[in-house]
């Protein structure tokens, strides 16, 4: 809703200080400079100026939407080949494709150690990425959609697991005989990699969490989650 000032309004602030003071200055400055108002654009100038503003800002939409495919897989292959080598994992993607202008789905996600059991496979996501941060080579994620996703957790001792490497990162220099880990700054540091590279608004189907740690076994299946604004429901 536009509010509009009544012309009486407009001409009393006409006459204050302030802006008497401004039009006289404006004023005095082009009477000096003469020359100025002849050099300054015509209407005619400004409206070829927008033109071609408006057609390169189209032709770099065609061009980011012709080329959004190759574009978002050559980003993804490095964000993936980056992840498994800091990592030692096997992150991998099955396929994707675009839905509309702006969605695009993912099938078939698997994430495991290099040497391990499976600890994660996701069916399908789907969600929105963003052309502007795609035009910065940055995948910007948002309305994201899980389906069918199941975990699973496993422990054979203290140094065989399919999560441990979740928390490893690049390794710091230590030259201290006996290396102690930190738990608290390595699930910190997990938390931290986690909440903030996903969206504020996700929706989960069909999520199954199992694990085996040792002699102990739990599962549990959570038909549906809604996470909006960072908030669960």
């Amino acid at each position: 809703m536009r509010m509009r000032l009544p012309k009486s309004a407009y001409s009393k602030l006409l006459l204050t200080p302030p802006v008497q003071y401004l039009r006289n200055l404006i004023a005095t400055f082009l009477l000096k400079h003469p020359d100025i108002i002849k050099k300054l654009p015509s209407k005619r100038h400004f409206q070829r100026f927008g033109k071609i503003i408006l057609f390169l800002f189209l032709g770099l939409a065609v061009i980011m939407v012709v080329f959004r495919h190759p574009l978002t897989k050559s980003i993804m292959n490095l964000k993936i080949d980056a992840y498994n080598n800091s990592h030692h994992a096997d992150l991998k993607i099955g396929s994707f494709e675009f839905k509309g202008l702006l969605g695009i789905e993912l099938h078939n996600i698997s994430l495991k150690p290099q040497d391990g059991d499976t600890l994660l496979t996701i069916k399908n996501i789907e969600t929105h990425i963003s052309l502007a941060r795609l035009f910065m080579f940055k995948l910007g994620l948002s309305d994201m959609t899980i389906v069918n996703t199941h975990i699973s957790l496993i422990k054979k001792d203290t140094t065989h697991t399919n999560y441990m490497f979740l928390m490893a990162g690049s390794k710091s220099e230590d030259t201290t005989s006996e290396r102690q880990v930190d738990l608290a700054v390595r699930y910190d540091r997990l938390l931290e990699a986690v909440f903030s590279k996903i969206p504020s608004t996700i929706k989960i189907k069909n999520f199954v969490l199992q694990a085996n740690m040792e002699r102990y076994k739990f599962s549990f299946n959570l038909p549906s989650l809604n996470v909006e604004s960072d908030l669960f429901h």
